[in-house]
C-alpha cells in the first residue's frame, strides 16, 4: 500500500476513533445529567451499600439504618401484614423521674400526659403475631401546659426495642410541632412590614418515626419477631401520647403505575390555581420565615419596602423542615405544579425536596426531587425530564400542597465522608505518634514492610473518596461543583503520596490538608435551601407568566435599591420628639431585627416609638457626647466604656430606675462588676463572651485520659498527652487565676491595687510555671485551628471557639464537647471556677431627654423574653453563625441547646465574674501582660516581675483619680469608692437548665 492510503487510512481511523469517543462522551455526560427522577427517588428509598465491597464496609458504616435495611433485605424479612395498635396511657414501665398521667386529652380517651424536663423514658410492651418489617408511628400532641418556647425546635425521641437500638439513626426519632403565622401581616409608620408572630397548631399528628436530618425521605423499618417485645421511647420533651402504631409500611408506587390509574379526564382549558408562597398554611418549624426579595417580577413587588413575598432560603435548608399551602381546585382535571423559585445558593450544587398533595407523596419520583442550581429566579416546574411536567390528577375542591426539605440523595455521600475522616484522623493520630511531632526529613523509612496497616488505611480512603466523589456526582445530576472537585483533588493527593508511601511521615501536612477539603463538603451536603415567590397549578397547555426579569426591569430595581440606600432608616438621623433614639453597635442585621421586633411588640405595647440606628464606631458616641447630641440608649458598647463615660457624667445611673432591682436578677451578679462606680450601675450586659474548657472527646478516650477539673488534674495530664505529642491551651490572662485564688484587685476606700498578696502572687505563679515549668506552648496562633487538627485537643477558650467549632468543623461533629474550666480545690471539696470574658452592654445618657421612655426600652430589650426571641430570630434569619450569647440567663437557656451544653454552660456561668473598673484600671490587663512576658519570655523572677506590674498600675491608678478628682497631687483620697464583693457561686442559675 502506498505511502498516501497508509496516511488516508491512519486519519480514517483517527476520525473514527475520535467520532466514536465523542458520542462516548456526549451520551455518557447526557446519562448523568439527564438521570432521572426516579434514579434519585431510588437513593433516596434504600440502601445502597450493596455497592461497597465488603472489605470497605466498617463497623462505623454498619450501624447506619441504610445497611442494616439492606441485611435485613438480604435475610428475607419482608414488610409485614399486620398493624398493632397501643393506646398511649397503656404504658408497662416508666424511669424513676418520669412525671406521667393517663387519662383523656383532646378528643383522646386513653392518653398519656408526658411532663418532661430532663432525660426520662416510657416503655410499651405489644405482642407481635406476625414477623416482618414494621412502620412505627406515633400519634401525639403538644402539651398545652407548655410555654410555646419550648417548641422552637422538634421533639427528639430515642427509640429501642427489647434494650438495643437496632440502627444509629434510632438514637434521634424527630417529631415536629405545628406552627401558623399570625395574620393579616402588620405594617410599621414607614411602610415595611413586620414579621408575623408565631401560634402553635393544636391538633393531634400522626407522625411516622424517621430521622432527624432528612438523610431518608422514607420512614423507617423496623424489624419484629413473631412474639412479645418491648419498645423504650426516651426523650426530654414534654408531649401528649395518644397511640402508638405499628402498621405495614408505606408503599409508593412509580409515576408510571400511578398515571395509569388516572381517570380519561381532560385537562381544563382555562383554570390556573396561583398560590403566594408567603401565606402558608402551616409549617413545622419556628425557624421558618417569610422573606422580602426586590427581585422586579416579586409578587407583591417591595417597591423599595419591606414587603414579605417569599418564603425559604436559608430559613428553609434543614432536612424535615416542611411547608404546606391549601389551595382550591375548581375544576377535576390534570394540572401541573410548577413554582417560581430562586436556588442559587451554593455554586452548582442542586438541593432536594420531597413533594407532598393531601398529606401523601403522589408517586416514588417525588420523595427526594431534585431542583438544579440556578443563579437568579427561575421557573421551576416537577418535571420528569425538561419541558415533560408530571401530569396530576386533582379532585375539584380543597387540596394541601407540601414541600420538605431532604438531603436523602447525599445519605451515602454522608456516610462514606464520616468513614473517611475518621479513618485520617486515626492515621494522623499514628504518624503523629511514629514521627515523635518531627518532620525530619534525613530519616528514611519503609512504610510499606513496616507500617503496612498504615498504608492499607490510606488505600481504603482513596477507593472510598473515589465512591464519594461518584455518590455527589449522582445526586447532583451528573454536574460537576466545589464538592466533587474538592474530593477528586484529594484523590489525585491521596495517589500522590500513596506513589511515594515512604515519604508519608514528611508531608503530614499534606494529609491534613485531604481531610479538610473531604469536610468542607460537608455544611453544604447537610443544607438545601430553596427561594419560593410563586407556586402556579395550571393545565398542562397553559401559558404561564414570565418568570425571568430582564435587562430593563432588572435596571429599574438595582436604581431603586440605590436610591433607597440614602433612606433615613439606612443612616443615624435625627429622631422626633417622644421617640426613643437607640444607637448600635452591631451589624446592619442585628439592627433590622431589632427595630423589627420593637415595631411588632414594644411600641404597640407601651405606646412609645423606637429608632434603632446602626453605630458604626464606638468613639462616634464619644464625640456625639462632646458635641451635645447624644442617643438615649446606647446598644453593643464594649464593658470598659460605661465607667469612662460615667466619671464624665455622661451616662445615667441604671439603679435609680424603678424596675433595676426586678431585672438584674437574670443577670450574673459578676457580669455587673465593670458597670458599677461610686454606688450606682450604669450599664447592664448584653452579652458574654465566657470561658469554657474544649475537649476532643476522641482523643482523651484514646489516650485513656478524664477531662481535668483542676489545674493540679490539668498539671498531671499535660505528660500523657505531651508523651503522644500533643498539648493544653490556656490563653495567658491574669484575671481568671486571681479570683480561683481569692485575691482582690482592688483595695477597699485606697483607690490602689490589692494583688501584692500572697494569692495574687501564687495565681501568678501557677498561670507562668503552666508555660515555662509544665510545657504549655507560650504562642498559639489559633487554638481553634490546632484544636480541629487535633494537635491541642483540650484548652480553655471563649464561646467563639463554641461557634468556629460548630460551624467551620463539621468534620468533628461528635468527637468534641465542652466542660466548665478547670478550678482550684478547696479544703472542703468544692472547686473554684471564677472565670470572666468579654462583654458586651447597654446604658443610658444621662443627657437624654427621655430617660424613663429609654429604660422602658431597656427593660423590655433586657427581657428573657426579648433576648431568646431576638436570638432565635437572628439564628433562623441568618443561621447557626448567629447564636446570640445573651447576657440574661435565662433568655439563654431558652435558646436551642443540647442539655447536656447547656448544664456545662450555666455551670460555668454560676463562677462567671470580672474586674471591677476605677480610674486607670485599664492599666491592670496591660501590665500583667507585660509581667508574664518578662517572667516567661525573658527570665525575670516571678515576684520581681510581679511587683513591676503593681507598681506601674498603682501608678496610673493615682494619675486617673487625680485627674478626676478622687485623689489629691499628695495622693490623699478626697472621695473614696465602695466596692461590692462577690465571694459565692451564683448557683440560682442553674435552675434554668430545665427550662
Amino acid at each position: 500500500m502506498s505511502d498516501k492510503g497508509l496516511k488516508r487510512n491512519r486519519t480514517a481511523l483517527i476520525w473514527l476513533a475520535g467520532g466514536i469517543i465523542c458520542l462516548l462522551i456526549f451520551f455518557g455526560v447526557s446519562g448523568l445529567n439527564k438521570r432521572s427522577s426516579a434514579d434519585v427517588a431510588s437513593r433516596a428509598i434504600g440502601p445502597v451499600t450493596d455497592g461497597i465491597p465488603v472489605a470497605e464496609v466498617s463497623e462505623q458504616q454498619k450501624t447506619y439504618y441504610s445497611y442494616v435495611l439492606g441485611e435485613w433485605r438480604k435475610q428475607g424479612f419482608t414488610d409485614a401484614m399486620q398493624t398493632i395498635t397501643v393506646p398511649g396511657g397503656q404504658i408497662s414501665n416508666q424511669s424513676e423521674g418520669a412525671d406521667t398521667t393517663v387519662g383523656p386529652y383532646k378528643g383522646m380517651n386513653q392518653a398519656l400526659i408526658w411532663n418532661n424536663d430532663s432525660t426520662n423514658w416510657v416503655e410499651y410492651d405489644i405482642e407481635v403475631e406476625q414477623a416482618g418489617l414494621y412502620e412505627l408511628e406515633l400519634e401525639y400532641h403538644a402539651n398545652e401546659a407548655e410555654d410555646k418556647d419550648d417548641r422552637l425546635h422538634s421533639a427528639v425521641l430515642a427509640v429501642s426495642i427489647d434494650g438495643d437500638f437496632p440502627f444509629r439513626e434510632a438514637r434521634a426519632v424527630e417529631l415536629p410541632w405545628k406552627f401558623r403565622d399570625q395574620l393579616p401581616l402588620r405594617t410599621n409608620a414607614d411602610g415595611n412590614q413586620l414579621q408575623p408572630g408565631q401560634v402553635g397548631v393544636e391538633e393531634w399528628q400522626r407522625v411516622p418515626f424517621q430521622d432527624a436530618e432528612g438523610r431518608y425521605a422514607v420512614p423507617f423499618r423496623w424489624h419484629l419477631t413473631e412474639g412479645a417485645h418491648t419498645i423504650r421511647l426516651q426523650g426530654v420533651d414534654s408531649m401528649i401520647i395518644g397511640k402508638l402504631r405499628l402498621q405495614p409500611p408505606t408503599q409508593i408506587a412509580a409515576y408510571k403505575d400511578v398515571a395509569a390509574g388516572y381517570p380519561k379526564t381532560p385537562s381544563p382549558a382555562r383554570d390556573i390555581i396561583e398560590i403566594e408562597a408567603e401565606q402558608l398554611l402551616e409549617k413545622n418549624a419556628m425557624a421558618i420565615q417569610i422573606q422580602s426579595e426586590r427581585d422586579a417580577l416579586m409578587s407583591p413587588p417591595a417597591k423599595g419596602k419591606n414587603i414579605f413575598n417569599a418564603v425559604g432560603g436559608y430559613a428553609l435548608e434543614e432536612g424535615r423542615q416542611t411547608v404546606v399551602w391549601k389551595f382550591k381546585v375548581p375544576r377535576s382535571g390534570i394540572y401541573q405544579i410548577v413554582l417560581r423559585a430562586y436556588q442559587g445558593y451554593t455554586a452548582s450544587q442542586a438541593s432536594f425536596r420531597t413533594v407532598y398533595i393531601d398529606g401523601k407523596v403522589p408517586f416514588e419520583e417525588l420523595l427526594a426531587y431534585r431542583v438544579p442550581y440556578a443563579d437568579e429566579w427561575a421557573r421551576t416546574a416537577l418535571e420528569s425530564s425538561p419541558d415533560q411536567p408530571y401530569p396530576f390528577y386533582l379532585e375539584a375542591g380543597e387540596h394541601t400542597l407540601a414541600l420538605e426539605a431532604t438531603i436523602a440523595p447525599l445519605h451515602e455521600a454522608l456516610v462514606l465522608q464520616e468513614d473517611i475522616l475518621r479513618k485520617l484522623n486515626e492515621v494522623s493520630y499514628d504518624l503523629n505518634a511514629l514521627v515523635g511531632g518531627v518532620v525530619d526529613r534525613n530519616r528514611t523509612w519503609d512504610i510499606k514492610n513496616g507500617f503496612p496497616e498504615l498504608l492499607s488505611a490510606l488505600q481504603s480512603v482513596s477507593g472510598q473518596m473515589r465512591m464519594m466523589a461518584d455518590e455527589l456526582l449522582a445526586a447532583n445530576g451528573g454536574q460537576t461543583n466545589e464538592n466533587v472537585q474538592n474530593v477528586r483533588t484529594s484523590i489525585k493527593n491521596m495517589e500522590s503520596l500513596l506513589k511515594y508511601p515512604n515519604e508519608i511521615p514528611h508531608k503530614l501536612d499534606q494529609l491534613g490538608n485531604i481531610r479538610e477539603k473531604v469536610a468542607s463538603a460537608q455544611r453544604s451536603m447537610l443544607s438545601s435551601p430553596l427561594l419560593i415567590d410563586k407556586i402556579y397549578i395550571a393545565p398542562l397547555d397553559a401559558q404561564l407568566p414570565r418568570m425571568k426579569a430582564n435587562f430593563f426591569e432588572k435596571a429599574r430595581t438595582t436604581t431603586a435599591r440605590f436610591l433607597g440606600s440614602f433612606a433615613s432608616g439606612n443612616r443615624i438621623s435625627q429622631v422626633g420628639d417622644g421617640v426613643v433614639d437607640v444607637w448600635m453597635q452591631y451589624g446592619r442585621d442585628n439592627v433590622s431585627v431589632l427595630q423589627e421586633m420593637a415595631d411588632e411588640s414594644f411600641t404597640p405595647m407601651t405606646g412609645i416609638k423606637v429608632k434603632i440606628n446602626q453605630l458604626a464606631k464606638e468613639e462616634v458616641l464619644v464625640m456625639a457626647n462632646a458635641a451635645g447630641n447624644v442617643p438615649d440608649a446606647a446598644l453593643g458598647i464594649t464593658s470598659a466604656q460605661p465607667i469612662q463615660m460615667a466619671l464624665r457624667g455622661a451616662a445615667a445611673d441604671l439603679s435609680k430606675f424603678a424596675g433595676f432591682d426586678e431585672l438584674v436578677q437574670s443577670f450574673a451578679p459578676g457580669s455587673m462588676q465593670p458597670y458599677y462606680y461610686d454606688g450606682g450601675y450604669y450599664a447592664f450586659p448584653e452579652t458574654l463572651n465566657f470561658k469554657m474548657l474544649y475537649y476532643r472527646k476522641d482523643i482523651l478516650q484514646r489516650l485513656g485520659a478524664e477531662v481535668p477539673e483542676t489545674w493540679q488534674d490539668v498539671i498531671r495530664l499535660l505528660p500523657t498527652l505531651q508523651q503522644s505529642n500533643y498539648n493544653f491551651f490556656v490563653p495567658h490572662e491574669y484575671e481568671s487565676f486571681a479570683f480561683q485564688y481569692g485575691a482582690e484587685f482592688w483595695r477597699q476606700g485606697r483607690l490602689e491595687s490589692a494583688l501584692e498578696s500572697p494569692a495574687g502572687l501564687q495565681s501568678f505563679k501557677l498561670m507562668t510555671d503552666l508555660y515555662r515549668k509544665y510545657g504549655i506552648e507560650k504562642q498559639v496562633s489559633s487554638f481553634y485551628q490546632h484544636f480541629r487538627d487535633g494537635t491541642i485537643p483540650v484548652g480553655v477558650s471563649d464561646f467563639q471557639t463554641y461557634l468556629q467549632l460548630s460551624i467551620g468543623a463539621p468534620e468533628l461533629i461528635g468527637m468534641w464537647d465542652v466542660a466548665p474550666v478547670p478550678g482550684v480545690r478547696q479544703e472542703d471539696g468544692q472547686i473554684v471556677r471564677w472565670s470572666g470574658g468579654a462583654q458586651l452592654s447597654a446604658l443610658i445618657m444621662k443627657d437624654s431627654a427621655d430617660k424613663e421612655e429609654a429604660w422602658k426600652f431597656l427593660q423590655w430589650w433586657l427581657s428573657a423574653d426579648t433576648q431568646a426571641q431576638f436570638g432565635m430570630r437572628m439564628e433562623s434569619y441568618y443561621g447557626p453563625a448567629f447564636r446570640w450569647n445573651t447576657a440574661n440567663a435565662e433568655g439563654f437557656a431558652r435558646l436551642p441547646w443540647r442539655k447536656e451544653e447547656l448544664d456545662a454552660f450555666l455551670e460555668q456561668w454560676q463562677w462567671y465574674t470580672t474586674m471591677m473598673h476605677v480610674p486607670g484600671s485599664y492599666f491592670v490587663e496591660r501590665e500583667m501582660n507585660n509581667a508574664w512576658n518578662r517572667a516567661v519570655v525573658g527570665g525575670v523572677n516571678d515576684r520581681e516581675s510581679f511587683r513591676m506590674a503593681i507598681d506601674n498600675i498603682n501608678r496610673e491608678v493615682r494619675r486617673k483619680s487625680i485627674e478626676f478628682g478622687l485623689m489629691d497631687e499628695q495622693g490623699k483620697v478626697i472621695h473614696s469608692i465602695k466596692l461590692p464583693q462577690i465571694s459565692k457561686p451564683w448557683k440560682e442559675v442553674l435552675d434554668y437548665g430545665g427550662k
